[in-house]
């Protein structure tokens, strides 16, 4: 994972198309989350290219290789339908009304980070039977945002490669292609994305800084 400057495409009439396109989806998103019906769009298509040409073809967290035919996905970093902690649906204390994600953010570019499928499914291959994988997850210190404009009031522990100012802080990379978490923020990024757990990930690391 390293920093990545992430600019909108300049004089692009489909980008801004895009965007156009985006704000009128979102507000029929809100609306229709609601009423618990939120329909899926094709509008991410365009997204996921301009993505991974500004992320260099690259995964935004374990910075593998997406090839064009390979699976990847464009990853909601605050889940636009249901939280969960550990794979359990998170909901409010009396245990009655489930988080329906940040789906005020669907539509928002600024939410949107493109990666594998080993990074963004939970899954257990690669990592000796660990169950790894983001999906829904977006673990926070403490606050945790379940209304529109809320969540400039929380504190993430999912490390965003183009949201924080540097990643430096909170990883360290090792000669062995391991790396070792130097802060909350890193050790849950390392632990919930199994970046440590992938022998090939930890080779290809390896390879790169030597």
């Amino acid at each position: 994972m390293i920093k990545i400057h992430f600019q909108p495409p300049a004089n692009s009439p489909e980008w801004d198309e895009w965007i156009h396109s985006c704000r009128e989806k979102q507000e029929e998103h809100n609306r229709a989350c609601t009423v618990g019906y939120a329909p899926v769009s094709e509008l991410y298509r365009l997204t996921k290219m301009v993505f991974l040409k500004a992320f260099h073809g690259k995964c935004a967290y374990c910075e593998s290789k997406i090839a064009a035919d390979q699976h990847g996905s464009l990853d909601h970093y605050r889940p636009r339908a249901g939280v969960t902690e550990n794979g359990v649906p998170l909901k409010v204390e009396s245990g009655v009304e489930a988080h329906k994600g940040y789906y005020w953010l669907a539509y928002v570019w600024q939410n949107l980070l493109p990666t594998c499928q080993l990074c963004n499914e939970p899954n257990s291959k690669l990592t000796g039977g660990v169950l790894v994988g983001k999906r829904n997850e977006f673990p926070v210190k403490n606050f945790r945002a379940w209304n529109p404009g809320e969540e400039q009031m929380e504190d993430p522990l999912l490390l965003n490669p183009a949201l924080c100012p540097d990643i430096r802080p909170h990883l360290r990379f090792e000669e062995d292609g391991f790396i070792t978490p130097i802060t909350d923020e890193g050790r849950t990024t390392v632990n919930l994305l199994g970046l440590n757990l992938r022998t090939e990930l930890v080779m290809e690391r390896a390879r790169a800084l030597k």
